[in-house]
C-alpha cells in the first residue's frame, strides 16, 4: 500500500513536472515569436521614417 502511493505520488508529480516544462517552452516559444515580430515591426518602422525623411529632404 504505501509503496504504490509513493509511486502514484511520483508519477502524479513527474506529470507535473513535465507539464509545467511544457507550458514554459510554449510560453518561451511565445515569447521569442512577439519579440521576433516586434523587433520587425520596429525596423519597419524606423525604414518608412528613414523613407519619409529622405522623401521630403
Amino acid at each position: 500500500m504505501g509503496a504504490s502511493h509513493l509511486l502514484q505520488t511520483a508519477a502524479k508529480s513527474r506529470h507535473y513536472i513535465e507539464e509545467r516544462e511544457y507550458r514554459f517552452e510554449l510560453w518561451t516559444a511565445c515569447a521569442f515569436t512577439r519579440l521576433r515580430q516586434l523587433r520587425e515591426s520596429t525596423c519597419l518602422v524606423v525604414a518608412l521614417r528613414t523613407d519619409g525623411r529622405v522623401g521630403s529632404a
